[in-house]
């Protein structure tokens, strides 16, 4: 039996349990024995009483694509200016772009209420697009990852740490995506422990 969720919970796909926020398909989700849980009424809805953090989409030169590439950056509420985050990189799926975290699933409305609650400690959350070609690729290679693990590792994540307060630690820095940027975060956090 294959169950697809939207919400955030966890998974557990062979040995390995996986955080999705947004869902996944897999052969089930975890009971609440085994630590699953169901969220909140209301979990991915703006509260006009709780902090709001800032959702922008930013621009970025890829030397590994040879253009202009596009990311949509979460900053928690409330955040001095000199602290440094940790960053969670949150991959997409197939059938989507950079905006589809925001856009379809309200995430900045989640992750400010899970800041609310205390069940997430703040940090800077990169959504990039998935797809990346470099020049001279066949077109027909829009799951060819190693370009965009180029792009992710030699272009973006030094924007990022360039442009944002961030701590640059490889413990410090987090991926986990939905569908195929789930697939993209196992071979690509996997391949560089």
């Amino acid at each position: 039996m294959v169950r697809s969720v939207g919400v955030p919970c966890v998974w557990r796909l062979g040995l390995l349990p996986l955080l999705c926020l947004g869902g996944i398909f897999s052969p089930r989700p975890l009971t609440a024995a085994e630590g699953g849980v169901t969220p909140p009424a209301g979990f991915d809805q703006p509260q006009a009483t709780r902090p709001q953090g800032k959702i922008e989409s930013v621009s970025y030169e890829s030397a590994t694509t040879g253009g202009t590439r596009k990311a949509v950056v979460y900053t928690p509420p409330g955040q001095p200016d000199d602290r440094r985050l940790p960053v969670l990189y949150l991959l997409h799926g197939s059938g989507d772009d950079e905006t589809c975290w925001q856009v379809k699933l309200n995430a900045a409305a989640i992750l400010d209420n899970l800041l609310a609650s205390g069940r997430m400690a703040p940090m800077l959350v990169v959504m990039p697009l998935g797809f990346a070609r470099q020049p001279g690729d066949n077109p027909a290679t829009r799951f060819y990852f190693p370009a965009f693990e180029k792009d992710l590792l030699g272009d973006l994540l030094p924007h990022i740490e360039s442009h944002y307060p961030v701590k640059t630690g490889r413990e410090d820095r987090a991926l986990a995506g939905l569908s195929m940027g789930a697939a993209q975060s196992l071979l690509l956090g996997l391949g560089h422990l």
